[in-house]
């Protein structure tokens, strides 16, 4: 789940798929690119917007009816996450 605000609709067109990008890569061979973006493109994402900026609290709570009681983890656009173990989330 992301949570978006206003004008901020180039983060979804980011994760959306992009035929010309993907006849390039694999036109010229780039293998190695060409997977990384279909891990991309086959992600499940959900969008939501925050309709007003009303602060990082509201962006949470923007989630609740998605994440329910379930854990959940809070990312920023400037966090930088590096796993290696992919049991550690």
């Amino acid at each position: 789940l992301v949570v978006t605000g206003k004008s901020k609709r180039s983060i979804e067109d980011h994760f959306d798929s992009n035929f010309e990008l993907e006849y390039n890569l694999k036109e010229k061979g780039k293998t190695d690119l060409l997977r990384l973006v279909d891990e991309t493109t086959g992600m499940r994402l959900h969008f939501i917007r925050q309709t007003h900026p009303r602060g990082l609290g509201d962006a949470v709570l923007q989630a609740k009816a998605f994440v329910g009681n379930e854990p959940f983890v809070v990312m920023l656009g400037d966090d930088l996450m590096d796993i290696t173990d992919d049991n550690a989330i």
